[in-house]
């Protein structure tokens, strides 16, 4: 009686012992589960603000596109004016609107210079003609360099949080079945608490090393 006494009471302990490495396991997991839900929660709005960024710099060259066509249109109305003026000045006989007339050619030509000279050069062609295309794309990746405009890396990264979440929430929820099986271990005095053990012990084991594999898979 006395060993069987002894007996029990080691195992007890032993029981004692793996309920509190339970207890530490389930409560890691649990950290980490918090972790993984935060980070996915910060990829997301990242992805969010990526795409609002994105956004914002395809406005943003929009914007200086247009305000480049503006004056390049302005720029061509003044220099098809300023011909029409040297035309008339050349086919008149009146010396006054004829001097009328080259002036306003003068005017027309020195507004036309100044608003080619607001244009860059580089999105003109040899013609002199506005490349819109190149003048927009040149400036969105401008833009791009400023500022994070990749939404999808972010989204992706949220994705990947949310799994492991979810992989350690039933992690978690195995380990509670560990914590089942020491309690009633613990409780039962026949040979079913051996196998209660056995089972709880197993599932911690088990529990652990999934809880390690998913951090390992989804380390970051």
């Amino acid at each position: 009686m006395a060993n069987e006494s002894n007996r029990q009471d080691n195992l007890s302990t032993l029981i004692a012992v793996l309920i509190a490495l339970l207890s530490l396991a389930g409560a890691i997991v649990a950290w980490r589960v918090a972790g993984a839900a935060s980070a996915a929660g910060d990829a997301d709005a990242k992805g969010l603000l990526a795409a609002v960024d994105a956004e914002d710099a395809k406005t943003d060259a929009k914007t200086t596109v247009l305000g480049h066509l503006l004056v390049y249109a302005r720029a061509v109305q003044n220099e098809v004016l300023k011909s029409e003026f040297d035309a008339l000045a050349a086919k008149t006989d009146d010396t006054a609107l004829k001097t009328q007339l080259e002036h306003e050619s003068d005017v027309l030509d020195a507004t036309a210079t100044r608003d080619r000279d607001f244009l860059p050069d580089q999105y003109l062609d040899r013609e002199q003609g506005f490349d819109a295309e190149r003048d927009y794309g040149e400036t969105l990746a401008n833009n791009a360099r400023q500022r994070d405009v990749v939404p999808d890396a972010h989204f992706a990264a949220a994705d990947a949080f949310r799994a492991k979440t979810e992989y350690l929430l039933a992690i978690l929820v195995f380990l509670g079945i560990a914590f089942v099986l020491l309690t009633l271990a613990d409780a039962v005095r026949n040979r079913a608490r051996y196998f209660l053990l056995f089972g709880g012990f197993a599932i911690l084991v088990f529990g652990s090393l999934a809880a390690f594999l998913v951090e390992v898979y989804y380390w970051q």
